[in-house]
Order: structure tokens, then sequence, then C-alpha cells
């Protein structure tokens, strides 16, 4: 992290100086690491109550499962906010009446911060007054 330079007057920072590891200490500690990965996966292979092939199939199963689950979730945001907005664009007059519930809702969804940071979803702002 920065430190202030009290020889300038305080505007130029100082670097603190970073430890330094030799090449072949990071190669060692790196080979250490392989070789503790492959001993667990051994293990955890050997402790398999089925084979390499069914554990694989499982998992990617349930991937495939959350992953569906994930975008459901998010679909159906979007598709409420869309509906949402739809309707506030066409109220003509100058007050929108909501339910309370429905607005507890929206402000609910729209306050879980899980929106990818592009999506358009993520500038709606819903408020009463």
């Amino acid at each position: 992290y920065m430190l202030p330079f009290s020889g300038t007057g305080g505007d130029a920072p100082l670097v603190r100086p970073v430890p330094f590891l030799p090449e072949r200490f990071v190669k060692q500690a790196s080979a250490v690491l392989r070789v503790q990965a492959a001993w667990r996966a051994h293990r955890e292979r050997c402790a398999l109550s089925c084979n390499l092939k069914t554990a694989a199939t499982i998992r990617r199963c349930a991937l495939c499962i959350q992953r569906c689950w994930r975008w459901s979730l998010l679909k159906r945001r979007l598709e409420l906010l869309q509906g949402a907005k739809r309707a506030a664009q066409n109220v003509r007059g100058t007050s929108l009446y909501i339910e309370e519930r429905l607005l507890i809702a929206l402000n609910l969804i729209n306050s879980v911060n899980r929106y990818p940071p592009l999506l358009f979803e993520s500038g709606h702002g819903l408020a009463a007054t």
C-alpha cells in the first residue's frame, strides 16, 4: 500500500518494499501444491461409491439443473419488471396507483444486487410517494 513521503511535503507516495521470493522457492511451492492436489483427487476418487464416469455425469447434471433454475429466476424477474415498466409507461395521468404488496415485491426484487452490470433491469428505480 502507499505511504506519504515526507521529503516532498507529503504529496508524493512512497511504496513499501515487497518481500522477494526467488523463482526456485516459487517452483517448489507450486510442485508441493500439485502433489497435494493430485493426492486429494486420488483419495476422493477412491472414496466414491460409484465409478468416476458416473460421478462426473451426476456433477454435470447438478450443474445443468442449477443453471436452469438460476436462469428461470432471472427470467421471471425480468418479465415482472418489464411488465411493471410497460404498465407505468401506459399511465397518462400524474398518479400511478399500485397495490402495496406488488410495490413491496418490486422493490424486493430490484434491491437484490445480482444483476449483471449491463442489464437495463439494474437501472429501474421503484418508489412510492
